[in-house]
């Protein structure tokens, strides 16, 4: 868990959570990079500003998954 996490955010308090560039989950998620920051803007997909740079928490990239397979399962 980072200073940056939520109450139980992270699960493991003595590591902290990997944040990833849009680029890199626009690439993960087979997505373009436009695609990731419409999530964000929208509030779909937290993220993180750090200096100038965007970044995406792995915390924030699994929540935003499971609401949208909670979606299509509906």
């Amino acid at each position: 868990m980072t200073a940056l996490d939520g109450p139980g955010q992270g699960t493991n308090p003595t590591k902290p959570e990997t944040l990833h560039r849009a680029e890199d989950v626009a690439e993960l998620w087979h997505v373009s990079r436009t695609k990731i920051f419409e999530l964000i803007r929208t509030g779909q997909l937290r993220s993180l500003r750090i200096g100038g740079s965007r970044r995406i928490s792995e915390s924030a990239m699994a929540e935003y998954i499971s609401r949208q397979s909670e979606v299509a399962g509906s």
